[in-house]
C-alpha cells in the first residue's frame, strides 16, 4: 500500500513534465494561446473554462455588457474572441477579462446597456 501511495505521489510531481503546464490567461496573449491551441485539450479546457466563467460572472454584475443569443455555443464565443484578439494585437496585454468582453459585446451587443431588475 505505500509503495502504491509513493508510486502516485511521483506520478503526479512529474505530471508537469507531460505538458500539461496551466495557461497563463491573465491577459489577452495567453487567452489567445489557450483558445487557439488546436492539439493541447488542457489548454482548450481552460480557454472554454474562462469563457463560462466570464459569462457567468458578467450575469451577476449589476449592466449586462453583451446579450448572447439564444442557440449561440461556446465554440462561437471562443470563435469571437480568438478573431478580435488576432485582429487586436497591440491590445492584447490588457487584461483577458476585459478583451473578451469587448469581443462579445462588439458581436452581440445588447439594445442598450441592460439594468438588470
Amino acid at each position: 500500500m505505500i509503495r502504491w501511495i509513493a508510486a502516485s505521489a511521483l506520478l503526479m510531481s512529474a505530471a508537469p513534465l507531460w505538458g500539461n503546464e496551466p495557461a497563463e490567461i491573465s491577459n489577452g496573449n495567453g487567452l489567445l494561446d489557450a483558445c487557439n491551441t488546436k492539439t493541447d485539450s488542457f489548454k482548450q479546457g481552460e480557454c472554454l473554462g474562462f469563457i463560462v466563467g466570464l459569462s457567468g460572472g458578467i450575469g451577476l454584475t449589476d449592466t449586462r455588457w453583451f446579450c448572447t443569443p439564444e442557440n449561440s455555443n461556446l465554440g462561437q464565443s471562443r470563435d469571437i474572441i480568438i478573431q478580435y484578439l488576432q485582429a487586436n494585437p497591440g491590445e492584447r496585454h490588457q487584461p483577458a477579462a476585459a478583451l473578451a468582453t469587448i469581443a462579445l459585446a462588439k458581436t452581440w451587443p445588447c439594445p442598450k446597456a441592460v439594468a438588470k431588475p
